[in-house]
């Protein structure tokens, strides 16, 4: 009897001692992150043309603690992380959430040049734990792309203090002084007149002849103008966004134009040109400025053959 009890005890202390060290792993282990995978494309590294757009699909999911937020960042040239504004409405980077998962779909846009870009996928749940995973995507200019993109180029007007005067072959902006020793370089500058009001003209042109017309450096001095011509088209700033190559331009560009200047040009309007070296190109109208400020003057986008 005694035996058959001792056997109990035992059995008892060895049953007591395995659940005190099932609980006590309970209680040491560490909470799971949540997962994080991109579903498309399918893979986390890609090769893409100049100015395409990517489309992702990446999927979040809860672990130990329901999901609370998923943010977008993105990286170009190996630089630092920046949030990405334009991964949610109303220009945010994040969005809030409260749930066991969550799929983000996207088009994101890549590189208008060579290079490499990476977008940064994160999600973070109630503990503030968090997963994330990138997609790297290497931008090349595929056959045929045979165009310079310029963006963002700020000529400013014959009272500013920003340079006037552009090259598409190189993608320069030129004061007088400057322009006039590379004048052979020079397709298009700006000014703003009483009646021609934003015009983007020739060298060659009359008019620009007139405003620009100083003793030293002007347009009268120059050892070359350049005859650019140019001409008004009906195109979108969304058909000019999609040109990424010579033959979507050419197809685009039509006949040449005949003027030596563009007039009365308002934001979102596409001009078109041709340099005397026989280049065809495009201008995009992105921001007029005539505050009577020295920053006044035009933004443009510039797509031209090469």
């Amino acid at each position: 009897m005694n035996r058959i009890k001792n056997l109990f005890l035992v059995g008892a202390v060895a049953l007591t001692g395995i659940t005190f060290t099932a609980c006590e792993k309970d209680e040491n282990d560490e909470q799971k992150n949540p997962s994080i995978a991109l579903i498309k494309p399918d893979s986390k590294t890609i090769t893409v043309t100049t100015d395409s757009v990517v489309s992702v699909e990446v999927l979040a999911a809860a672990a130990d603690a329901r999901l609370s937020s998923f943010s977008v960042q993105f990286s170009t040239s190996g630089g630092l992380f920046s949030n990405y504004d334009n991964a949610f409405s109303g220009n945010r980077s994040d969005t809030t959430l409260n749930g066991a998962n969550f799929t983000y779909r996207a088009n994101l846009p890549t590189l208008s040049g060579d290079g490499v870009i990476v977008y940064r996928f994160i999600t973070t749940d109630k503990d503030g734990k968090s997963s994330s995973i990138d997609l790297t995507i290497n931008v090349q200019q595929g056959e045929g792309e045979s165009i310079s993109f310029y963006s963002a180029r700020l000529l400013g007007d014959q009272d500013g203090s920003t340079g006037s005067f552009f090259g598409s072959s190189n993608g320069m902006v030129y004061r007088i002084a400057e322009a006039k020793a590379n004048s052979s370089l020079v397709d298009m500058l700006y000014f703003f007149g009483s009646s021609n009001a934003a015009t983007i003209a020739s060298p060659a042109d009359n008019d620009a002849g007139t405003v620009y017309n100083g003793s030293t450096s002007g347009l009268q001095t120059w050892s070359t103008r350049n005859a650019t011509l140019f001409d008004r088209t009906f195109l979108t700033p969304g058909q000019f966004n999609q040109i990424n190559d010579q033959t979507l331009l050419v197809s685009l560009y039509g006949v040449d134009g005949n003027q030596s200047k563009v007039n009365q040009l308002a934001v979102d309007q596409v001009i078109k040109f041709r340099t005397v070296a026989g280049k065809r190109g495009f201008a995009l109208i992105k921001q007029i400025t005539n505050n009577g400020s020295s920053a006044d003057g035009i933004t443009i986008d510039v797509k031209v053959e090469k």
